[in-house]
């Protein structure tokens, strides 16, 4: 298995809505997966795999899933603002009478 077969399957599982089973390959290595999440920008979406664990599977390390909760509501908050300015732009847009539409990925 390559190094991040594994994290891949994980992230696969964290996106795949039709309820795929957990990866049982061995032992998930978290501080590595933590380190890849973060490496690449995916953090939120590891944290959604956690969360979607449940009691299925087993759990990062208490001080693996604070971080990853730390930067969950990191995440929120940085949206929540965006799209108080996402609003903001298009009031000032339609005041100046033109049509718009804010586009956010």
């Amino acid at each position: 298995m390559g190094k991040y077969e594994k994290f891949f399957k994980f992230i696969q599982y964290t996106l795949d809505s039709n309820g795929q089973d957990i990866p049982d390959d061995n032992r998930m290595d978290w501080q590595n997966l933590y380190r890849f999440a973060h490496q690449q920008s995916i953090l939120g979406v590891v944290y959604a795999g956690v969360k979607r664990l449940g009691e299925q599977g087993g759990k990062p390390p208490f001080d693996i899933l604070m971080e990853l909760v730390t930067i969950a509501e990191q995440i929120k908050g940085q949206n929540r603002l965006l799209n108080k300015r996402c609003i903001e732009v298009v009031k000032e847009y339609r005041d100046a009478g033109f049509l718009c539409c804010v586009l956010k990925g």
